[in-house]
Formats: C-alpha cells, sequence, structure tokens
C-alpha cells in the first residue's frame, strides 16, 4: 500500500533526530521517484506479502508464538520494494523497479526473519517458472544459519509444510528446500559459501547475501548478480551490521550507497533501495537517545530492549576492540575493521633489568613465530615464577644478507641487539644472525637447547604455528624435545593430548584468550620484560587487533604497521601455557614448584 511510503516519511519528518541522514535521503528519493510519470505504485503485491508473512510465527523473544505482523520499517520495505513498478515493453507487463535492496540495521531488529519471508516468497509465489533462491556468505556455516532459519519458519505453520519440502543434494553437499511452480517444475532454495567458484552459470530470481560485512572476497557475490540477467524481475537482498573487517563487501555497498543517496534524485539506470541505519558519525556513542537511528524498533517494538543495550555498552566501553564491536553491531556504524588494542606505555612500565639469577633452573613455556623466514623469526620462553609472574624472554633471528635491507625498512638497526654486554649471553643476544638469505632454522633450535641445557629450564610445552615448521619441528625432537600427540573424536574435536612439550598454536580465532590474557598481564604488570629487549614494545606498538561478529579477536597482519613476530612469538607462548595447566594436577603448575623445593 502507497499508505505504508507515506506513513512512514511522514513519521521520519515528525521525529528526524530518529533517524540518521542515509533513511531521510532515501525517504526524499522515493518521493521524487513516485512523481515521475513513468513510474507507478501497484499495490497487490505489497499487500499479498503481508497476508504472506501472517502464515509465519515468532520463534524468539517477547513474540514467540505470535504471528508476523510486519512493523513500520518492514511496511516502507515491502512497499518500496515490492510495489514501485515501470511497465516494461519488452515483457508488455509492470515490472519492479528495484533491483537491490540492502538492509543494513542493528542486530536484534529480525533481519532473518524478515529475510526468511522473501526467500520463500520468491521461491513460489513470485510468479518465475523454476525458481532459484540462493544464500550465500563469507562461509558455508554463516549461510546455513539463515537456511535453518528459513526451515524453522516453514515448520512454524502446516501450511507452509504442505508447500515446502527439504531434501539433501549430494552433488552440492547442502540441504535444499523445494517447492513446485504452476508448470511442476522444481523452484529450489540452498546455500553455498562466498568463495565457492563453478556456479556462475546460477539463475536465480533471488540471491541473499547475509552478513555481508564478514564478506572479503565478493567475486562469486557480483557473479550471482551478474547471472540474475535472464530473469525478469530478479532481486538481489543483502542484510548485514555494520562492519569491522576492512575491504569487506558491506562497506563497498554502503559508500555505493552513500554516493547516491546524496543526490537530487536516483541517477539513471540505479535500482537500488537501501535502509542504512546506524549512529551518524557525528554523534557521540554515549549519547543513549542517538541509538534508536540504528535501532529503529526500540521504542515502538522494544526490540532490542534498551536495558540490554545498556549492559552490551556497560560491558564493552573499557576494552576498546570490544567497543569498537558495539559500535558496529548494535549501533551500526563502521569501525574500519583495526585498533591498536595494546598501551606502549602499561608495556614499558612492565620492564626492568633481568639476571641470569631470576631465570636460572625454573619452568618455562615457549613460543615461536617462523611465519616468514626471510624476513624475521622470534623465539619466547616464559619463565614462570613462585609469585604469579612471568619473565619474557625472547631471540630475534634474521638472516645475514637480509639485514640492512630489513633495518632500512623497518627503521630499525638490528645490528645493536647482536650483542649488548649484559651479564649473560641470553639477554645480550637479542637479534641472532644466521647465514644465508634465510632464516636458519636450527638456531631456534639451539636457543631452547641451551635454555635447557645451561641454563637448567624446564619446558613444559612450547607452541608454534604449523605453517613453515616441519623441519624445525624435526630438528627439535632430534635434540631431545617431544612432540605430542593429539586424538581426535568423529566429530574432529580433541579427545585428548599427551604431555609431549612441542604443541601447535592455532591462529586466527585460536588466539584470542591469548590476546586478551596478555593485554591484562600487562596491565597488572605480571610480565617481566629485560630493558634491553625494545623489540618487543616495537612489535606491539605495531599490531593491530580485530574482532569478527561474535567479538573474537585475531591479529589483522595486514593492516599491522610492521613487524608483529615478537607478539605472536607471546600469543603461542600463552597458548602453550594453557594447555601445560590442562595436563597438570589442578589445573595449576604450583606444585611443581613445591616438588623442586623438596629436591633442594
Amino acid at each position: 500500500m502507497i499508505s505504508w511510503i507515506n506513513d512512514f516519511i511522514d513519521k521520519v519528518n515528525k521525529y528526524p533526530s530518529r533517524y540518521n541522514k542515509c533513511i531521510k535521503n532515501q525517504c526524499r528519493l522515493i518521493k521524487e521517484l513516485l512523481s515521475r510519470k513513468d513510474i507507478e505504485y501497484k499495490e497487490t503485491d505489497p499487500i499479498a506479502f503481508e497476508e504472506f508473512c501472517r502464515l509465519f510465527t515468532h520463534q524468539k523473544g517477547d513474540w514467540a508464538g505470535k504471528p508476523f505482523e510486519l512493523d513500520d520499517v518492514q511496511k516502507f520495505a515491502v512497499a518500496c520494494v515490492m510495489g514501485i513498478k515501470y511497465y516494461d515493453s519488452k515483457y508488455n507487463m509492470w515490472l519492479r523497479y528495484f533491483r537491490h535492496f540492502n538492509l543494513f540495521v542493528a542486530r536484534k531488529w529480525g533481519k532473518s526473519f524478515f529475510a526468511s519471508a522473501f526467500i520463500l516468497w520468491f521461491l513460489k509465489l513470485d510468479r518465475e517458472n523454476g525458481a532459484e533462491v540462493k544464500i550465500i556468505a563469507e562461509n558455508k556455516e554463516q549461510s546455513s544459519r539463515l537456511f535453518k532459519t528459513v526451515w524453522a519458519s516453514v515448520k512454524t505453520n502446516p501450511i507452509l509444510m504442505k508447500y515446502f519440502k527439504k531434501r539433501y543434494n549430494k552433488d552440492t553437499c547442502a540441504d535444499e528446500i523445494y517447492c513446485k511452480d504452476e508448470k511442476g517444475m522444481d523452484c529450489v532454495f540452498t546455500y553455498e559459501s562466498g568463495r565457492t567458484l563453478g556456479h556462475d552459470g546460477d539463475s536465480n530470481n533471488l540471491i541473499v547475501c547475509d552478513e555481508a560485512e564478514e564478506v572479503t572476497k565478493f567475486e562469486q557475490y557480483e557473479s550471482k548478480v551478474t547471472g540474475q540477467g535472464a530473469r525478469k524481475q530478479p532481486l538481489a537482498l543483502v542484510i548485514s551490521t555494520a562492519g569491522i573487517l576492512p575491504d569487506s563487501l558491506y562497506e563497498k555497498l554502503y559508500n555505493r550507497n552513500n554516493e547516491y543517496l546524496n543526490k537530487k534524485k536516483y541517477p539513471k539506470d540505479c535500482k537500488v533501495f537501501s535502509l542504512m541505519f546506524g549512529v551518524d558519525f557525528e554523534d557521540s556513542i554515549e549519547d543513549v537517545s542517538k541509538w534508536i537511528k540504528a535501532n529503529p524498533a526500540l521504542i515502538d517494538y522494544n526490540r532490542p530492549n534498551l536495558d540490554y543495550l545498556k549492559s552490551q555498552y556497560e560491558n564493552a566501553k573499557d576494552d576498546p576492540v570490544a567497543l569498537a564491536s558495539f559500535v558496529a553491531k548494535h549501533l551500526n556504524r563502521q569501525v574500519g575493521a583495526i585498533s591498536s588494542y595494546y598501551n606502549l606505555q602499561t608495556i614499558k612500565d612492565c620492564m626492568q633489568e633481568v639476571t641470569k639469577e631470576m631465570f636460572y633452573d625454573t619452568y618455562a613455556t615457549g613460543g615461536v613465530d617462523l611465519s616468514s623466514t626471510t624476513d624475521l623469526c622470534c623465539a619466547t620462553a616464559k619463565i614462570l615464577l613462585e609469585n604469579g609472574k612471568s619473565i619474557i624472554l625472547q631471540a630475534y633471528f634474521i638472516a645475514s644478507e637480509c639485514m640492512e635491507r630489513n633495518s632500512k625498512k623497518d627503521r630499525q638497526d638490528y645490528k645493536i641487539f647482536v650483542d649488548m654486554n649484559t651479564e649473560n649471553e641470553i639477554t645480550a643476544h637479542l637479534v641472532i644472525v644466521t647465514q644465508g638469505t634465510t632464516v636458519d632454522y636450527r638456531a631456534v633450535t639451539r636457543w631452547f637447547v641451551d635454555l635447557r641445557d645451561n641454563y637448567k629450564i624446564n619446558f613444559l610445552k612450547i607452541g608454534y604455528d604449523k605453517a613453515m615448521a616441519n623441519y624445525w619441528i624435526a630438528d627439535m625432537v632430534d635434540n631431545g624435545f617431544t612432540h605430542e600427540k593429539v586424538e581426535f573424536d568423529k566429530n574432529n574435536r580433541v579427545e585428548s593430548r599427551d604431555d609431549g612439550v612441542l604443541t601447535p598454536c592455532y591462529q586466527g580465532k585460536g588466539l584470542d584468550e591469548a590476546i586478551r590474557l596478555s593485554r591484562t598481564l600487562f596491565e597488572l604488570h605480571k610480565y617481566i620484560i629485560d630493558k634491553d629487549n625494545k623489540l618487543l614494545p616495537y612489535c606491539f606498538w605495531n599490531v593491530k587487533v580485530t574482532a569478527d561478529s561474535d567479538n573474537k579477536l585475531s591479529v589483522n597482519k595486514l593492516k599491522s604497521n610492521g613487524h608483529i613476530d615478537g607478539c605472536v612469538g607471546l600469543f603461542n607462548s600463552e597458548v602453550a601455557y594453557k594447555r601445560a595447566k590442562e595436563i597438570y594436577q589442578d589445573g595449576t603448575i604450583g606444585y611443581l614448584f613445591e616438588e623442586k623445593r623438596e629436591e633442594n
């Protein structure tokens, strides 16, 4: 109904402080579009779509068990996407004007439930023979979640169950929801990863891209859109919250949409309808009254609950990465993906003179970063003290033929760290030079052997990244370091580990806990860093940390400013420490110190 359009535009004009510039501009453009002589509003589809939505039943929250009634934003969207049409002489019929629908809104609004209605409508009721609908996301797991939401919606009503069935497709290794069109042809809805190749020939009348802020390889999305050309009136629906990943599909679409939203009228051939809710960039995130700009159902529908948002903000405001995630996910404002997670001053406050007596004859865990043997590598020993603190010993390895080049590139004179003339070799030789153009992994082994044999340091675990580590592992085993064995269950989950020393550390999200813990230990002064180890604060100054949609932290190597090898070595030593605690008595290693005192 065109009244849905007018009602929403009137509401935006009546309460301008509730809406951002993007929404106001989109309303202005819709009014301009409807004033054109070649455009008409047809109410049949919007009315039918509203009735179709009432077949769905809410599954969660305060609305659980109630039929799906469109709210004012959803009515506005349905009216614009379904009802605004132009006459196509080729098909001799009125067709939908919009080919793209971008819905960017904060969490807890109900994007997935709303998209479910679109998916099933386009599968059965959009008058397309042999309809094909497909979900794509950054990975198959993400796209399957929306598929499961759609199937859960089907199961809420026996009428829907009568027409829509589910089956497993062995060729695609994915479930499908299917139905029959008026000619008896199969209409199929399925899902795949946004990185899947080999389906460019698809002719989907509806494409749904879920969580576009996580899609960084979007060639597949673009090829799917291109493949819609054979359909009379296809639609590409993109639903997402704002992003914390750089160069994402969300960021690309957001910038494109902003460009046309700032124009006086729709550019020629622009067929994009976008609802981009979010706090404006000039708004303070502390101003609770602005939060409704990202959460349009906040006041009238209590979706989400304001107390919930406040609690999320309180939990996040003292953590820069968690705060970035809150701004992106709950205030729907792009935050540029990365943040400097560590305070350099707290690291410098942990630096003091480290002598041999402080770490001789004790226990430790280790961490190794061998990611680039042509550049710089790092080995770390986390020396465990009885007072709960840890001494961080490190060595950095560089190839002799790369020394001068890397010093200029990194603006670090690595030569001054080769021999700093301290009272022991471990702290004196922070940088170890190996002959040739690549780092000799055997030098890394010798460093750990030296700590073990000459300084009586008993390594409980040494964590390493599996990339480029095979030769080094073999060399470590040849020098008396055991390698743990891991047994997996039928679901490929870790079932058991033995007490071997060398342990693999998963990178990416696998470092989440180590990243958080290391920051806390720096802030509590639980680390003791040798005062001459200027490379460790240099690495932490360089490192950039990002959070995903589940607020899992990882290192963003592409956006980090330079070398971060010292950080990764420390992170891997923390992963190794956690593994050691899992093995030893009561989850602690305190009793090891008791045994040592008894021996002495």
